[in-house]
This record gives C-alpha cells, structure tokens and sequence, in this order.
C-alpha cells in the first residue's frame, strides 16, 4: 500500500467520517481501502472517509486516520484500557495465550444507553512489516470453551441495552501518514447478535452491569446469525429483536470512537505551522501573476493608511478603520499587536485547513483548500455562507499567495487574496456549488515582525456579496464584519503586558546601541537644538528646589524669561539614579504606547494616548494624548514628537509639541496643550553587577487655555514623576542588597587579624562592662498578670529579668532596672537563628541596604547614614519621626565597633559618641537621644546541616525629652524585635523539621515495628478514650474540617475533648510530626511554654515528654502555669494503622531521666513554680487511601479541682486545636499540581479559622497562608495579583460591579482588586454561595480561566464566601445608626410626654404612671442584659456599661459597636449583635408598643373631652413609637429572609427579598411601614374598645386567643416543633404559641407566616382583621359613644389606614418574587411541611427533621427510619456537613443501625443493611437514525425587501469570510 499524502488537496480528513464499505469477498491481507487521490475514479470523496463501489455481505473495512505515530499506537492497541475522555470505548487483555496471542474485549458506547461488545484473537508477536505498513491479523473466537473461565469487566454502568458484534477472519493495517499520523484501516467479516435471556443464577466472578447481557460471543448465543443482519450503504435496514441498526452508522461511530481516543488536533497544528515555517524557507519563487497580486495588495494598504478610524476603538487592542475608495467601494482596515513571533502568525493565518480553522467553520457547506496550485505557492480557498430572507448561499472562492518583504527595516510577511476567478491558471471543481451564487472578497494580511516574539497584523478587506438590492451601508457593514476575527486573534494570542513590554524595549534598546553615532536628519537637529536651550549655561543657579514626593529623586524647578508670548510658567527638572542602562530607559520613554502604560493611562482616566504610524521612523515617534481634566476645564491634547540619538555615553531624548491633526475616532471638548522636555540618560558604572544611569529630565508644559500659572507651577512635580516611575519600573533592590551583603560578609572575614585602636578596645570593654554584668543576673520573674499601672509601681522593687509577653514564640524578651544607674530599662532578647555567626553580624550591620532604608522610612525614618571609620568599625546616623504632635523627631548618634572573640564567640558594640561632622540638631528642631547596646553571636552545633548561632541582644535607649519612663520602658518589647526580623529573614525550620522528620519515617517504617498484641491493647485503649462522653458539646471555635467533641466538669478541673479530621498527608509522616515533640513546628502550633523530652537513650517507641502551659481563666483568676509529664509511645497496629499515646508519669521519675528543654525563645531552662497535672492521650492514624489519612484523637486533663469549667475546656479547646493545626501544616505542604478539590475546602476553612468576623484578622491570615502554603506560593508565582485579589473578597466590603475581561496571564492589579470586590456584590445578589461564585466565574473572565486550570479554586472559593457572607455586615451600619436615632428620639419624646402628664394633674394620673411604669420596665429589663452580658467581668467594666443604661445611651452605643465591627468580648456571653437584638426587643415590648397603646388613649380621652387638646409631642411620640415598631419588625424579617444559611435549607420559603439592591431598598421600606400600619390598627381597634368599656377590650383579646388556639387545635397543629414533651411540651406550646400571636398582631413580622408558626392564610387574615374590626366598630357603635369629633377622626383615620395598607400589601406583593406569594395564602400546618420537607428534600433537608417534635414526623416514621438505616453507613465514610454529632444525638437510638467494633476504624462501625434494595435500571430503545440532509431548496435572486438587521445578525454569527 502506498503512503498517503497530507499535503494532496483532495484528501479530506476533517473530524473523522468513516464510510462502510461492501463488495466481493475480500483477501483478509489486502485492503480495500485506497488513499484518497483525485485521479482515482473509483472512489467517492467524502470529507474523512474511503468508501469503493465493491458489494459483497457481511465484509466491512473502514479507515480511520488517528493521530499516533504507527508503533505506538501498536502499542496501545495490544495493551490494556485504552478509553477516550468521555470513556465511550474500552478495550482491555482478557487472556495471553502461549502462541503468541491475545483475546482481547472491547466495548463501544454508541450513545447513552446503547452499547456493542466483541472480543478479539488478535497476533501479538507476529507483526508484518512491508514499506513502513504494520498488519495485526484478527482471528475468529468460535469456541465457547475458550471463554467459559474468563471474566469479563464492565466499564459502561449505565448501558441498559447491549448487543454483540462478531469481527473475525480480518486484517488490522497500520500504514505512517505525515505530520506523525497513522493510517488505521480494518478488514473483516462481521456477525451481529443480541444476548440470550439472563436467567435466575449466580452471577460470575466479577458479574457484569449490563442487565442480561452473557459474555460468550460464540455464534450459539446470538439469536440472529450474521446471514440475517445486511451490511449496506444504502437505507437497507434489519431489526436485531430490540431496535434498528444502521451498518454504516455503527461502523462511523467504532472509527470515530478510535479517533476520539487518540485525538491530538491541537499537536498536528503545531506540527503542520512548523512544517510550513520550514517551507517557507525553500519557496517556489513568486510567479509574475503573483507578485503583481502582491503590488496591488500593498498599494492598497499605502492608500489605506488615511483610512478614518471607527469611533470607540482608539483603546481597544484592536483599532479599526474605513475607508471608502474612489470608486465608491467600502475598505475596512484592522491594525493589532499580536504577541507570537511574526513567522508563527503568519503560517497561522495562511494555514486554512488546519484543524483549528475547520472546526471554526465546522456549519459551513463548503469548506475547501487546494494548497500549492499549479506547483506554485498559491493557495485556492472556498468557502460557503447562508444568507437570510430566502437568498440563494453564496460561495467565496479566492485566489491567494504570500510573500516576505522588508519594510522599515523589519521583515515583513503579506498575504494577498483576490476573487478567483482573477487567477489565469487551474481553477479546481468544488463538489455542491451548482446551486450556490458566487460572492467575492479582495484583501490583504500584513504582519510585520516588531520583536522576535511580537509582531503588528494590518488587516485590509472589502466584501461584495453580488445583491443588487443589498444598500451600500449594509455593504460597509459586512466588510467591517470580516475585521471580527482580528479581535478574536488578538485576544488568542495576548501574553501578560508587562512581559511584551520588557521584550519591546530589549528589542529598541538593541538597536540604540547598534545606531550610536548615527547622524540626526536636519529637521530632527533644529528639535534638538530647541530642547537643548532648557539647560540653560548648564549651571545649577537659579534652580529652587521642590518636595519629591520620593527620596530617590531630586526635583527642582526654575523660571525662564518667557518667549515669543509664552506664559512665565516654570520649567522643571527631576534627577535620579535608575538601575538599568540608558539604552533601556530610553526605550521605556519611547515606548509610549506599550501595554502597561497604556493600562495605566486607562485607570487615570484619560480619553486617548496613540501613536500616529504614518509618521513614524527609526529614531522618532509622534505621539498624541487627551488628558482628562476637572468638569472646570476643558479636556487637555498633546501632540509631540519624541526623537532620540545615543552615543558611547548615554542617549538624549528630545520631546517637542507638533501643530497636527490627529484622528480619535470621535470628537472631545479640548483644548491644545504645549510641551517642550529632555531626557538626558548617562550610563554609569555597575553597582555590584547591576547596570546603572543617572537620568536627567527637563520638562516645560504649558497647558493652555484658562489654567492660572500658578496652578501649571503646582503640578510640575506630577509631570517629573516620570523620572520616579522609571526608577520603580528597573528597581533591583533585592539583587543590589545580597551583593552588598555578599560584600560585607567578604570584608568581616578579612579582618580577623586587624589590631584594634585603644579607642575600640576601650568602647568594647564599656558595652560588655555595662551590658554582661546584665547578663549575669539569674531568676527572671515571673511574667505577672496584674494591671498595667501595678506593673509600672512594682518593677523597680524587683531584682532579675522581667519576662516580656514577645510577639515571636522563639525570641525570648526580658527588661531588668539597673541599680542605682538609669531610670531606662535594660532589654534583652535571645533567640537561634539558622545561619552562622558572619551571616548574622553582616545582616545588622549593613544598614544601608535598600531594603532596611524602606523599612526605616516605613516607621517615619527620616535620615539614616554611616560613615565607615576601618574594617571593623563605622559611625551610626540616625533621624526619626514618631509622627504625633508635639513630639519633636529624635536623632541619634553611635559607634559601632566588631569583633571576633574566638572562633565561636563575635560581640558587636554600639556607644553614643559626639562627633563634629555630625552636631546635635544638625540645623533641624531634632532632640538628640542616646543608645547603647551589645549583641553577642555564638555558634551552636548545626541541625540536619543547618548552622545555628545563639543570638543576644542587649539595649538601653533613652528618647530624652519629656517622656516618661514608665510609658517608654513598657514599649521595650517594640525596640527588641530587630533580633525577630533577624531570625525570619534567615529562617529554615521547615528544612529542620523535615531532616529530622525524615530520619523517624525510615524508623517507623521497619517491619519489626508491627505488633498485633500491642496493637490490639492500643486500639482498646483509643477506643474506651475516644467514647463520646454524656453531655458532650461542641468546642468553642471548631475547626471546619474536623468532627469535635468537648466535655469539661461541672465542679472543674476535669475535661475531656476528641476531634477528628482528614487531611493529605502520609501516614508515617504525620507519626512522625507527632512524635517529634521538641521540632520548631510542634513548638509554634502548641501553645506550651517549654517542653522537655528524653535524649540519649534508646528505648525504642517510648520516650518521658513534659509541656508546660499557660492556663488561662475565664472570670479574671490568677492560675499559675501547668505542667503535664507524660510518658510518649508508638504503636504500629498494622499497614494503615498508628496509634500514638500520652500516659502521665509520677514525679520520680521525671527527676531521674536526662532531658532537653525546649522553651518559646529561649534555649535556657526558666524557673518552675508551676502546678502538676495529668493527661491521658491516644492518637489514632488511619490511612484512608492513597494520599489521604484520617487523624482521630482524645484526650482527658486533670489540672486541678481549683480550676473553673470554663477554663479547662479552654484548654481542651486548645488541644484539639493543636490536631486542627497540624491538618493546616500538612496541608500547606503539598505542592499546586496535587490540589483536588478537597483540598480547596481544606484551604478555605484554613483562611476562616479563628478570625471571626475581624477583616484585619482574615487580611493576616490570608496573607500569612501565602507566605506558609507551598501551593498558594506557587499559585502567586505564576500569578503574582491572586493575593491582590483575594484580599477584597475576603474583606467583605460592598462595592459597585464591573465586569472584567482580561485574560487571567494580563491581569494588572488594579483589575485584580476589582475582581475580587466583584466577588462580594456578587454573593450578595444571589440567594445561594454557589450561585454568587458561578456569576462571578462568568463575570470576570480571569477568574473562569483561574477555575479551569485549577479546579479546586472554586470549591475553596464557596467555603470562602460562606464565611465572609456569615460575617458581613452589608447595610448593617445605616440600619442601626437609623434604628439607634429612632429608638433615643422615642426614649426622649416619652419623657417629654411623661413630663405633661406630670403636669396634668389627676387628669393624665392614670397615663403618667402607665408611661413611668413602660419605661422603668425597659430600663430594668436592660439593665438585667447588661448584668447578664457583663458578670464576669471587671466592676469597671459592668458600672460603665450601667451607666449608658441609666442614660438612656444604650442604643446609640450598641450600634456604635455593631457598626464599628466589634466582635464578642472575652468574657461576654453573647456578641454585640445579639445583645443589640436583645434591646432592640425590649424596648419595642416594654416601651414601644406600650407608648403607643397610651398616646392613642391619651388622644382619644383628649378628643373625647370638651375642651380637651391634643399635644403636639404625644403625636410624635405615638408616630415615632410606631415607626420604631416597624423598623425592628422589618429588619428581623429582612435579616432571615437574606441569610444563605436559611435559603440554602428552606429554599421554597425563604428568598422573597429580591436580588436587586434598589428593589430591596424599596421593600424594606414597605415592610416597614406595613407594620407600623399594623401596629397602628390593631392598637387602636383595643384602645377604642377600651375607650367605650374596658371589658370589650378584654373579650376582644381573650376571643382573638380562643379563636387562635381553637384553630390550631383543630388542625392538629397546636404543639409546636420545638422537641419538648409532656407537661412541659404543653406548657411550651403554649406560651410559644401566644408570644408568635402577640408578636404578628402588632408588628405583622413576615417571617411568622411560615407553617410552623401562624401559616400563610391565617397570617394573612390576620393581617387584615384590625382593620375589618375598625370598620365593624364604627358602624355597630352606637350614636353618643363619642362625640362627633372623636368619631370624625376615628373614622379618617381608619380609611388612611386601610388605603395604605391596601397600597403597601399591593406594593409588597409586586415587588417580591413571584413565586413565593404563595407562601401568603398556604393551609399547609407545621406537621405537613415537616413531612413535605422530609419527602421532597435532599439528605441534607431530611436530616433536619429530628430537631423538629416527634409527632411532626410520627406519620411517617417508617420511612425515616428506613432512610437512617440505609444511609448510615455511607455517612460515616462521606462525613457530610450536616453529619456532626448534634445529628446523631438527635436521631433516636432504635432508629440508628447496630453498632460493631472495628479493628480498622477503632470507633463504631456501621453494619451493611443486607436487605437494601439494589438501584434497577431502566430499559430504553436503541435509535441510530441518519442524518436527513437539508431538502429546502434555496430562493432565486430576485430584487426583494431585504431585513437588514436579520442580514446583520446573519453574517455576526457566520463570522469571517477568511
């Protein structure tokens, strides 16, 4: 067989389309297929396929073209579990047979419930070679015995319908194609059969899911024989017992399956654009038809180079132009950087029949490429479009070929196309174009190369698409169309800006080298001589210095004598020093229209900023810009050219205002600015190997129009930043600062042997006199819990260190008082660092590195110098600024001198010195402070290769002034943290730990270790330890990932706690984390003080351990700290198991044993005096498969009867706290590649743990977890704005929306920060987390791309807006600050109220007392919550907050707190949102509803009395009690209905509050008012009652009741859902009941409609019943009952009330969603809904149905209980969320399954319910119906009315012609 030819134009392999072929008995080794070749008549050309004219029954041979070189896919084919991606073919080695051979089964799934088996003999070592062609001989599997002991697998699970196909006697032929392909043809005979009936038997070994499918495939199991079942091309048609089967269709799909499962489209491009680029090199030469289409193409693009730009596209990526020609035809021009090289872009755009440019026009009748006609380099390319409104399609057929030229100096690709009918030579048929209208396009592709990675594409083209009636405009439409594809390419191609912009400018600064002395052309020399004149005579006079808003750059401004009408404005002049050559500064200033500048002129505003290309040149560039500017002026234009020369010594750019035209593509309000600048860029000698220049930049600008002078003069310095912006943009600080420390290090080794002055000795000698004899003083204090001011008043009186509470867990801070010397405190700081003792000195000591100097600016440095005096000594210049008012900045002076004691020993001292250079003040109002201080350096024995030196820091600094002492020493800590900094920068503990943890897995792993006898006692003891305790509850900040249990004793002293939590880790690994007591990380994840363990003596898997820990109290008691001595064991149970335990040992013997101690800081023993206690602890390691483990671990603390409750489960909490964070540690651990989505949950509950509702808190941790988490790490590396990102989304603010569509590799980080605002709006307009993650993964295209290439990203992303959702306080702040004003303006119209009625005598008795009698209730009722909240804290504390009671300030100062984001206080009992809710309640109950009750009978009294007047300030009183009511109504039902909690679980009732924000507004205002209505109606219904006899009123409440409770009682819906029982149930029920009614008769709260409170019909009857009760009053009550006054006002005032609460329900129901309107007029009782809720729920919603009562569920118990049971035990192994502890405590025991005790999960297991009913499958018709061709014959072409907005939409969705 010969080879096939890719590059043939007829051969047509596009998406694989296989034919089945028929005819004469063929020879099983020889194909039938032939390539495909447009001289062979005998084949069809179809778009894939082979297909001859043979006939014979039963043959088949199909080919398909796969993309796998021959030997390996020989490979595949005779190997195991070949399937494609959406796992429709399987194929798997059955058996190996002696002979060579191998049976092999395959499985297709031809669609979804259709699948085809066979199995086949195929030679596995014979393999025929001729001419490159491999053939696999297929043999027949006839024998059923063959088979009988062969289990087959099953791979498709939901197939319901199955056949066989018997393929055998045939020939597989694997023949090489080009480009890495393989031509796979097969040849055999085929049989077809269906399956016989399955009967009832035991299934096979490994039994098959195909329902009634047997695995022999002998002829005797298929029902019909092959004879029966015609293969054909034709619509012949047999049935097989079950359905139809198309011979041809079956075949299609087995060869595409084949194609599918070695599809590499994508690789075959790039291997065809490589082949091509290099063809391009070796070229037919242009013919001359050809080149004159080249000419024709470029004078085409010359005229369109003053093409009008289209409007909006002057800061798209892609600028689009029009053009009309003289001759009337429209021409639309595209210009773009593409960031590829130019080559690759080029053989892209040239290369139509790529898979790439196919499946792009996979619709289109006619696709067709013909490559190389005439042998020529011409391409003929055809290509159909369908036309709306009954045209005939059109047909583009063109004429195309490229060539190279130089352009500019650049290399140049064109590519020309033209109608082909233009061409003189061949012109190939295209089969289907009879009834298609030729159409044509003329146009060109010019890309030329800018960089080698980067090029510029112009795209010119006009389109006619032969339509007499088609308008010109539509015309015109259609050629800008075609540019569409332009973006589309751009935007393929676009690479981060940042990265283009560094090649651009490498590229340019290249060629400035090269061209260094190139002659400037005369007009460019006259610019220059013109600039030039802005130095002046090149001396400094004159020059007056400016603020630089930077201290790396140095601004100055002066003022010329103005010229020829010029304004006296001032030019100025910015100097600086950038790290780069000049060549690269002055690429970046001519690069003014590159990527990032670009970005951040968009930011700032601007209207434009362009390049005008047809001016452009080698040297020189004119660019133009619209500044925008206050709604004052008018925007501002410049137009300049920017020209530069370079030499040897630097490059001068000379920038000049240019009087031109410059077309926007739209017209703005401007007016002409004037500029005039100089760049001057010398090249300086390298600073320790990076390049530097000093850069010079002369600036003069004149804005013009109506800016004041002085204004120009103002913003000078915004105009020189460009010098600062150049310096950040080359900043390599990092790299400057190691080779300076590099340096140092060098010089302190090199004057070891230099002699010291007498001078040096002497300072050296001072330090250690003043310092060591510090050092000496042995027994620090303990660290005292006292007050602030006991601590300042008793310190002096002690001897010894202080310890300091040090914000580093491993820098020890002290501070001790010298006796008799200075009143300044002495501190000290001791801490190891990982480096050796010449690391550490040369870290201090260079001061000067560019880093130290930011972080000295960073705390208000302000000067900062050294002056070096000899190798070993230097002076130390020191100014800062400590930023208050008042406080003059200090300065100080010192000495600083080194010196190397020993090989082990440096000290390095620091003295205060006076020195001329540098006198006190240095002419500035500073104070001259002084400073001593002595570090000492000692090596240590290095650890796992790591070189370790003990750190000691000494110093006494006095601020002089007037300072008090005690405040500066109680800051000693701040002064101490150098050595903390000191220690992180050189921080290898993870190195430590990981040596160390290494060398303990290779121990663990040893075989020996494993012990079934200790094993078995191990488990026992984990499991009686493990037994949840009664009364257990849930820790106070559980960790999301864990299952945690805690119990603490009543009388204290005692607690237990257990928790357990997955997480990716090794086993032996975490083991040997655990038993690694002492390492760094144990250590900072403990809160242990110190921690002693056994060294030295081996005795295997048991070591003595002692922590000591600091015991925290809960009500302000003193505990002194507890240490707990264990005796530490590992014992290996098996392969997957390691149980660690903790046994306490007895004083004996921790005295005896030889031990280490390891304390926070320090490396010295401290002082004891500490309590003994014990724990009991067993750790619990499971492997849970591959990559994960399960870490299950108890513990049980005695620590003293002395200790309260609270205190020892704060402990336990702490422990279990410990395992939560050794999960964090593990899991930050692991590499990006490993990452599942698990592990994304895992993330996102690690950045929300232990931060509340604290932003600052969750900022820290984020931030502290990308610095920690190796994943994140190199998710930041590749996408260095991910943390810009996620800081805005974890902080929770509400901001605007917008949309951001940069590509995810381009994002600035601006356009992060927007991201990650757009996250929160987002979750807040959604009801659900998960929808509010998927709108923002559509909304900004970053974040989509972000969740593809990372698919854990989206999961970590909704655990994450859980927890900010949870946390936010969105609309809170105005809420509460309104209710805050609503509830003090009531308190204090009451009391004005209260005041007349104090004033009225007898005759307002009655409602003085009543309002006395509301208020004093509220008072008491809050000063009891205040009690409540404030018990354990200080009496301070508890008088204060007494005291904004008794003041009537407590609203305002919960809402204060609430709205400032203040969290739950350490000793409070609940947070301020709840204690505000709580008064808000109160003061609504006790004072608010009340207040309105007596204003309206105050007013009816009034109205009723002659002569009687209504207070103006009851009114208000009565509106803003009202009001009040209403707004804490509407806010309790807004805030329950918004949660994502409840609408997540309660989806069909909660969620009526709409999405949009304005809308919201809008229905909370409603709400509001409703239920003032309410409160208003129902009010008065009782009052006028009350009014006319008191007894109505009470009959009228008492029968409300009984009608209520009768109700309820009828529809078997009295006992509420609340699961209490008996007396108590009733007596629940009751009162629960009557508060619910109490509470919707007089603020009508939406959230009581639900079925297991009022239900939505009774609510809403309710609702309207006061109203309904007013109308019957007033028109039953008799003449006389008031006077005609009263009954006006009554009667108006009712009707007001009735419209408007007709008008807000009305209002209210249109603008809730519509679907829960419903809910309004619901019977559904609570039980219903609890049963509903059960039945229609997913696992989730059912769970909740055992908080409900008993007999909400008792109807259906039966099917409850079957549901717990069979799903009990795949909770255990899934652990849901809702799966916790207070679930199984809910369930009822009898419901729960049996329990066992498993050796492998140690705690109870579940048994398998055995008479679980199997999942059974469906049967469904197998259907394989052809495709129906398109019958609708195309409409003539006639002049009709044509639609021109279908023809738009039309030709939008066909895309490009070309």
């Amino acid at each position: 067989m010969k080879k096939m030819n890719l590059e043939l134009g007829a051969e047509k392999f596009h998406e694989l389309f296989s034919k089945v072929h028929c005819g004469p008995e063929p020879d099983p080794h020889k194909p039938l297929a032939k390539p495909l070749r447009p001289s062979d008549p005998d084949v069809v050309r179809t778009t894939d396929g082979i297909l001859t004219k043979n006939q014979v029954t039963n043959n088949v041979t199909f080919t398909a073209k796969i993309h796998e070189e021959p030997n390996a896919l020989l490979d595949s084919l005779l190997g195991n579990q070949i399937s494609t991606a959406n796992q429709r073919l399987y194929q798997e080695v059955i058996k190996e047979e002696s002979d060579g051979m191998i049976v092999t089964y395959w499985s297709f799934m031809l669609d979804e419930v259709t699948a085809a088996h066979t199995v086949l003999r195929m030679v596995k070592s014979q393999k025929v070679q001729d001419n490159d062609e491999i053939r696999i001989q297929v043999l027949s599997v006839n024998e059923e015995k063959e088979l009988e002991d062969i289990t087959l697998p099953s791979p498709f699970p939901t197939a319901a319908k199955n056949f066989q196909l018997l393929l055998n006697e045939g020939t597989i032929i694997l023949e090489p194609l080009s480009l890495g392909q393989t031509s796979f043809t097969f040849i055999a005979q085929a049989s077809l059969g269906v399956p016989k009936e399955k009967k009832d038997s035991t299934p096979s070994r490994i039994s098959s899911s195909f329902s009634g499918l047997r695995r022999s495939t002998t002829k005797k199991s298929f029902i019909q024989r092959a004879t029966s079942f015609g293969f054909s091309t034709g619509p012949d048609l047999a049935k097989i017992g079950f359905g139809v089967i198309k011979a041809e269709e079956l075949f299609n799909k087995i060869a595409s399956m084949l194609y599918d499962r070695f599809k590499k489209e994508d690789v075959i491009d790039k291997r065809m654009k490589e082949d091509f680029v290099a063809f391009v090199l070796n070229a037919p030469a242009l013919t001359p038809p050809e080149e004159d289409l080249i000419k024709k193409s470029l004078d085409l693009a010359k005229e369109l180079s003053m093409a009008k730009r289209e409007v909006g596209t002057v800061r798209e990526p892609v600028e689009t132009f029009f053009h009309r020609s003289d001759e009337g035809a429209g021409w639309a021009k595209s210009v773009a950087k593409i960031h590829i090289p130019a080559i690759n872009f080029f053989a892209e755009l040239w290369l139509l029949d790529a898979f790439e440019w196919k499946a792009n026009h996979k619709g289109d009748a006619i696709f067709d490429v013909i490559k190389n006609v005439d042998g020529t380099r011409a391409m003929q390319y055809s290509r159909s479009i369908s036309l709306p409104g009954g045209f005939q399609d059109r047909l583009f057929q063109a004429w195309m070929t490229w060539a190279i030229i130089n352009e500019g100096g650049c290399r140049t690709f064109v590519i020309a196309f033209a109608p082909l009918a233009e061409y003189g030579g061949t012109q190939h048929p295209v089969a289907g174009t009879e009834k298609m209208m030729l159409a044509s396009s003329f146009g060109v592709h010019i890309v030329k190369e800018v960089t080698d990675h980067t090029c510029e594409w112009t795209r010119a083209q006009r389109v006619d698409l032969n339509i007499a009636a088609l308008p010109a405009s539509m015309l015109d439409f259609l050629a800008k169309q075609q540019l569409a594809q332009s973006n589309v390419l751009q935007d393929k191609h676009m690479r981060n800006g940042k990265e283009v912009d560094r090649e651009g400018r490498d590229a340019l600064a290249a060629i400035m080298i090269e061209e260094r002395g190139t002659p400037l052309m005369e007009d460019q020399v006259e610019v220059f001589d013109r600039c030039l004149s802005l130095l002046g005579d090149g001396d400094e006079q004159g020059w007056k210095a400016l603020k630089s808003p930077s201290p790396d750059v140095e601004m100055k401004i002066k003022y010329f004598p103005p010229k020829n009408g010029e304004r006296s404005i001032g030019t100025g002049k910015a100097v600086g020093v950038i790290d780069c050559t000049a060549e690269e500064v002055a690429a970046w200033v001519m690069d003014y229209t590159g990527n990032e500048r670009m970005r951040l002129d968009a930011e700032e505003g601007n209207l434009a900023r362009l390049e005008v290309r047809h001016l452009k040149r080698l040297n020189e560039n004119t660019v133009a810009t619209i500044k925008h500017m206050p709604i004052i002026f008018d925007n501002r234009e410049a137009i300049a050219r920017v020209i530069w020369k370079s030499d040897e010594v630097g490059v001068i750019i000379a920038v000049e205002s240019v009087d031109l035209d410059v077309d926007y593509g739209a017209s703005f309000r401007k007016t002409r600015a004037h500029t005039k600048g100089l760049w001057k860029l010398k090249n300086l000698n390298d600073l320790n190997g990076v390049h530097q220049c000093h850069a010079t930049l002369i600036h003069w600008v004149d804005a013009g129009g109506n800016v004041p002078v002085w204004l120009a003069n103002s913003k000078i310095t915004n105009i020189l930043e460009s010098v600062q912006d150049a310096i950040q943009l080359f900043r390599q600080d990092e790299k400057i600062d190691t080779a300076t420390a590099k340096d140092f290090h060098t010089t302190l080794t090199s004057w070891q042997g230099e002699e010291y002055s007498k001078e040096d000795d002497a300072l050296l000698q001072r330090v250690r006199d003043k310092f060591e004899e510090s050092l000496k003083v042995e027994g620090p204090l303990e660290h005292r819990r006292s007050s602030f001011l006991r601590n300042l008043l008793d310190r002096r009186k002690h001897a010894g260190w202080r310890q300091l509470k040090s914000p580093d867990v491993f820098v020890k801070m002290e501070v001790i008082f010298e006796e008799g010397g200075s009143t300044s405190a002495v501190g000290r700081a001791t801490t190891v660092v990982d480096a050796t003792i010449l690391d550490c000195a040369a870290w201090e000591l260079t001061r000067m590195t560019r880093q130290r100097l930011k972080e000295h600016r960073k705390v208000g440095g302000l000067e900062r110098k050294v002056v070096k005096l000899t190798d070993h000594s230097h002076i130390y210049y020191y100014a800062r600024d400590f930023g208050v008012t008042g406080f003059a900045p200090r300065e100080w002076l010192t000495k600083c001198v080194w010196k190397v004691l020993d090989e082990n020993t440096m000290i390095v001292g620091f003295e205060d010195i006076t020195d001329d250079n540098f006198p006190p003040g240095a002419g500035k109002d500073y104070v001259r402070g002084s400073s001593g201080a002595l570090w000492k350096y000692e090596r240590l024995p290095e650890i796992e290769g790591v070189p370790q030196t003990s750190v000691t820091y000494c110093q006494q600094a006095d601020l002089k002034g007037f300072i008090p002492k005690a405040v500066m020493n109680s800051r000693a800590s701040k002064y101490l943290l150098t050595v903390s900094r000191m220690r992180k920068n050189f921080d290898r503990s993870s190195d430590i730990d990981a040596g160390r943890r290494a060398v303990l897995v290779q121990s663990i792993l040893r075989e020996d270790l494993v012990s079934s006898d200790l094993g078995d006692s191990a488990l026992e003891q984990f499991e009686d330890l493990f037994e949840d305790k009664p009364h257990s509850e849930r820790p106070t900040t559980p960790f999301g990932m864990a299952d945690s249990m805690v119990y603490a004793s009543i009388l204290g002293g005692h607690a237990w706690g257990r928790t357990s939590v997955n997480f990716c880790a090794g086993l032996e690994d975490v083991a040997a984390f655990i038993w690694d007591f002492g390492s760094r990380a144990n250590m900072e994840i403990s809160r242990d003080i110190e921690r002693t363990f056994e060294e030295g003596e081996d005795r295997g898997f048991r070591k003595f351990v002692t922590g000591r820990h600091e015991l925290s109290s809960k009500y302000g008691a003193h505990h002194r700290d507890r240490t707990f001595a264990s005796e530490m064991s590992l014992t290996r149970v098996d392969t997957d198991t390691i149980i660690l335990r903790y046994s306490p040992v007895g004083g004996e013997k921790k005295n005896v044993r030889r031990s280490t101690v390891k304390a926070r800081g320090s490396i010295a023993k401290r002082n004891t005096g500490t309590v003994d206690a014990k724990e009991t602890v067993a750790i619990k390691l499971r492997r849970m498969g591959k990559r994960t483990i399960c870490l299950d671990y108890a513990c049980d603390l005695a620590v003293g009867s002395s200790v309260s409750r609270k205190a020892s489960q704060a402990l336990v909490d702490q422990r279990l706290a410990e395992i939560a964070e050794t999960s964090i540690y593990f899991q930050r651990l692991l590499p990006l590649s490993d990452y599942t989505p698990e592990d994304g949950k895992a993330l996102g509950q690690d950045l929300l743990w232990k931060v509340g509702r604290s932003k600052k808190k969750r900022i820290a941790r984020l931030k502290d977890a990308f610095t920690k988490s190796r994943a994140l790490r190199e998710l930041s590396d590749a996408h260095p704005y991910i943390l810009a990102m996620m800081i805005p989304a974890l902080r929770g603010n509400l901001n605007l929306s917008r949309t951001v569509r940069t590509k995810l590799v381009c994002l600035s980080e601006v356009e992060a920060i927007q991201i990650g605002k757009n996250l929160i709006f987002c979750l807040k307009s959604k009801k659900l987390i998960s929808a509010g993650v998927d709108q923002w993964r559509v909304q900004n295209r970053a974040v989509k791309e972000l969740m593809e290439e990372h698919e854990w990203f989206q999961p970590m992303t909704v655990v994450l807006g859980k927890g900010v959702v949870k946390a936010a306080a969105w609309g809170l702040m105005w809420r509460v600050v309104v209710e805050a004003v609503l509830s003090m303006s009531d308190l204090i119209t009451d009391i004005l109220v209260l005041k007349e009625y104090w004033e009225g005598g007898e005759a307002t008795l009655l409602f003085r007392n009543l309002t006395l009698a509301s208020l004093l209730v509220s008072v008491a009722l809050q000063l009891l919550v205040v009690l409540i909240q404030n018990r354990k804290k200080r009496v301070s504390k508890m008088l204060k907050e007494v005291g904004i009671v008794l003041l009537g300030m407590k609203s305002p100062w919960d809402a204060f707190k609430v709205a400032s984001g203040a969290e739950r206080e350490k000793d409070a009992e609940f947070d301020p949102m709840m204690e505000m809710t709580v008064s808000k309640c109160i003061e609504m109950f006790a004072e608010s509803l009340p207040g309105i009750m007596i204003q309206l009978s105050s007013i009816i009294k009034s109205l009723n009395t002659e002569g009687g007047t209504i207070s103006h300030v009851a009114i208000t009183s009565l509106f803003l009690s009202t009001f009040t009511t209403g707004f804490v109504s509407a806010t309790i039902s807004y805030d329950l209905d918004t949660d994502p909690t409840y609408r997540e679980q309660v989806p069909d009732f909660y969620g009526y509050i709409p999405d949009s924000k304005r809308k919201r507004s809008i229905l909370f205002l409603t709400m509001m008012n409703m239920a003032a209505v309410q409160a208003l109606l129902k009010s008065l219904l009782v009052v006028t009652l009350g009014s006319i006899d008191p007894m109505y009123a009470w009959l009228y409440l008492l029968a409300d009741l009984i009608f209520y409770f009768g109700y309820k009682v009828l529809r078997r819906d009295f006992t509420t859902w609340m699961p209490f029982y008996g007396v108590l149930g009733f007596a629940v029920s009751f009162l629960v009941r009557f508060c619910v009614k109490l509470i919707a008769d007089y603020t009508a709260t939406i959230h009581f409609r639900h079925p297991k409170e009022l239900g939505g019909l009774y609510f809403s009857m309710n609702s309207i019943s006061p109203f309904v009760g007013m109308v019957v009053l007033l028109t039953l009550m008799e003449e006389g009952t008031f006077n005609d006054i009263t009954t006006e006002v009554l009667t108006n005032v009712t009707v007001f009330l009735g419209a408007a609460l007709l008008t807000l329900t009305s209002a209210f129901f249109l603008l809730i969603k519509e679907k829960f309107r419903r809910t309004f007029y619901s019977v559904r009782t609570g039980i219903q809904q609890t049963q509903i809720s059960f039945l229609r729920g997913e696992d989730e919603e059912k769970a909740a149905v055992f908080v409900n009562h008993t007999s909400h569920w008792y109807p259906i118990k039966d099917k409850v209980e079957k549901w717990v049971q069979s799903g009990w035990h795949r909770w255990e192994v899934e652990k849901p969320e809702w799966f916790n502890d207070d679930f199984k405590c809910d369930v009822p025991e009898h419901m729960k399954p049996k329990r066992r005790k498993s050796r492998q999960r140690g705690a109870a297991d579940i048994e398998p319910d055995k008479n679980a009913t199997p999942v059974r499958r469906g049967s469904f018709l197998v259907n394989a119906l052809a495709k129906k061709p398109n019958n609708v014959a195309p409409a003539a072409n006639r002049s009709t009315k044509i639609d021109i907005e279908a023809f738009k939409r039309e030709i939008i969705k066909g895309g490009s012609v070309f």
